[in-house]
């Protein structure tokens, strides 16, 4: 499947390897708690629908893992938002007509090294309004014309924390006044409420826990670390 840089927001370019969220994480039969705790309470979920359904045009861009984020938006009902899931390591999946992720061709790194989300909205996306939404934006080569809304770095409850509220007022008017905006995501604390990367990788990676011992005592704190 073929995407016009006109129509799309991104040209196509070796498909990725799938890590399956849950395949490695020993946590019983708490798959929905697991997804309530990266998402949040189901009021924060119902403000994020109603945030979304605002745009027109969206893509995910994560330097977590792009099937991460394919199997939380699935599970959680949010797949109809986004057109496009990007990762930094190249993985690219787009969205077909039946509302199905297809993965694409990997977007081709540069002498080997991860995309920089910078680079990757100058290069392949495309509007006459840009939002780029993020908690720890990359921006030393953003086109000036790219709006940026920069979020608090892993503020629990992502763009809704009462830290972001400045931020999120501006996108909501930048949404209403320019309806066809394309929308660039950050994922992780930007919109789940948690960190979906750190958090798999504590779970995955028990000896390792001390990498991240902020989300190790978020789990804990939620009961999902045995």
């Amino acid at each position: 499947m073929s995407t016009n840089k006109n129509n799309g927001i991104i040209r196509h370019c070796p498909a990725a390897k799938k890590f399956p969220l849950f395949k490695r994480m020993d946590i019983g039969n708490k798959h929905a708690k697991f997804l309530q705790y990266v998402w949040g309470s189901p009021e924060r979920q119902e403000r994020l629908h109603k945030l979304l359904s605002c745009t027109s045009r969206s893509l995910i861009l994560t330097r977590g893992m792009a099937t991460h984020v394919r199997e939380a938006l699935d599970d959680s009902k949010f797949t109809q938002y986004f057109t496009h899931i990007v990762d930094t390591f190249g993985t690219n999946f787009t969205r077909a007509p039946d509302g199905k992720w297809q993965e694409a061709p990997k977007i081709p790194l540069r002498g080997g090294r991860e995309i920089l989300k910078d680079e990757y909205i100058r290069d392949y996306v495309h509007g006459s309004v840009i939002i780029y939404v993020d908690d720890s934006p990359e921006t030393a080569a953003l086109p000036d014309h790219v709006e940026l809304i920069r979020l608090q770095k892993e503020a629990l409850g992502g763009i809704f924390n009462e830290d972001n509220k400045v931020a999120l007022e501006r996108l909501q008017t930048l949404l209403a006044n320019h309806p066809d905006a394309v929308v660039v995501w950050d994922f992780d604390c930007t919109l789940t409420a948690r960190h979906l990367y750190k958090s798999w990788f504590v779970l995955t990676h028990r000896r390792r826990r001390g990498s991240f011992p902020r989300w190790a005592a978020e789990l804990d704190n939620h009961h999902l670390s045995n």
